[in-house]
């Protein structure tokens, strides 16, 4: 039985979002299985850490440091993300956002 364990900050990951992970990363573990009956069986927990819980490079990262790299809701039609902050589109976010330096702390 495979059980998938996300770990998100808290307020990143909307419910629409979460919904669409936990398909889609069921999606995955069944075709990595190469077996669909594993859909019934394969779990997936998204754990939200408390704000102020979430360390990067040696100091800890609250809400304000996501705010800016936080992806449009797709469920919302005014563009807000779950930050209440307005989105412009698609998420800026380059594939290597999470690489040392990526984040500016404070601002």
């Amino acid at each position: 039985m495979p059980v998938v364990h996300i770990y998100t900050a808290e307020g990143w990951v909307s419910p629409t979002r979460k919904r669409l992970m936990v398909e889609n990363v069921t999606r995955a573990v069944v075709d990595a299985e190469g077996v669909p009956k594993t859909r019934e069986m394969t779990y997936v927990l998204v754990h939200e850490v408390p704000d102020g819980g979430w360390g990067y490079q040696g100091a800890v990262l609250t809400k304000r440091d996501f705010a800016a790299h936080i992806p449009p809701d797709p469920a919302t039609e005014d563009g807000m993300n779950s930050f209440g902050a307005l989105d412009a589109g698609e998420p800026q976010l380059s594939p290597d956002w999470w690489i040392p330096g990526a984040f500016t702390r404070g601002g």
